[in-house]
Parts: structure tokens; sequence; C-alpha cells
């Protein structure tokens, strides 16, 4: 697996987490490391993030 959608996932969850004006509060129960052992919704928020896929509800809310 690529490191660097990981990487990328768990860089923009501290940010966003730090950003408390845009802060999702339904994403405190995000599984994170269920996320990060699912390859495909780590590819899935970093084509979001990244603006190479469509995002889902739970990733717009990530980026922001």
């Amino acid at each position: 697996m690529n490191a660097l959608p990981v990487v990328l996932v768990a860089c923009l969850l501290a940010v966003s987490a730090v950003r408390a004006e845009t802060y999702a509060a339904d994403l405190d129960n995000l599984d994170v490391d269920k996320l990060l052992n699912n390859e495909d919704k780590v590819n899935m928020f970093a084509g979001c993030l990244l603006d190479d896929a469509i995002c889902t509800e739970k990733a717009l809310k990530l980026k922001g």
C-alpha cells in the first residue's frame, strides 16, 4: 500500500481537528484505525481531498 494517502489522511484529520471554526462534530466518531486499514476508503478519502474522485458526504466534511 502506498504510504502517501495514509499520511495525507492522517495529516488532514489532525488539521481539521485544530480548525475549530470548520470542524464537524460528527467526525468525532470517525474510527481512524479502521479507516486506515481499509485501502479502498483511504483511496476514496485521498482522491476526494486531492480533487481526483467524487466525494462522499463524510469526505466533504473532512475536506472543509
